[in-house]
């Protein structure tokens, strides 16, 4: 597997430059006060691999991983992201008061294997970059490793 080396700096670049959208402990939480829009990530902190996410193109899927007439308020930490283009999709879909659980059940990823993915990341290394105990130190540290141990 080949890690993607731009990814991973494009990542890292984007948490040293907004450090108050990350939250390594979680994969993707709204930020206190801010309304949650289905298609978009403003207001939202992420970890390193939510992060990675969101730079591909990606949205957390809060409703998603709810079950149909489950409340809203379990869905604290999004562990379920869909594409920008599903999630328009199924916006439009519940505005009309139709369903849309199947539709972003059959496009999401979950957040560990979809930013392992995309990344180009083992289990092991994505064990090691998304634990959620790193420091930002630790994730320069573990990025630049992961990119010396390619070289």
């Amino acid at each position: 597997m080949t890690i993607n080396k731009g990814l991973l700096l494009e990542t890292l670049a984007t948490i040293e430059s907004h450090p108050e959208l990350w939250n390594q402990g979680a994969w993707a939480v709204l930020n206190p006060g801010k309304p949650w829009v289905p298609d978009d990530v403003c207001g939202t902190s992420f970890c390193f691999a939510g992060h990675a996410l969101a730079k591909e193109g990606y949205v957390p899927d809060y409703f998603g991983q709810l079950d149909p007439g489950q409340s809203e308020d379990y869905a604290v930490d999004a562990t379920w992201f869909i594409p920008v283009k599903i999630a328009k999709k199924a916006r439009k879909l519940r505005a009309k008061g139709e369903d849309d659980y199947d539709l972003r059940r059959q496009h999401h990823v979950e957040a560990e294997e979809g930013a392992m993915d995309i990344l180009g990341l083992s289990w092991e290394q994505a064990a090691e970059l998304f634990d959620g105990d790193n420091t930002l130190d630790d994730l320069r540290r573990i990025v630049f490793k992961f990119i010396s141990e390619e070289d």
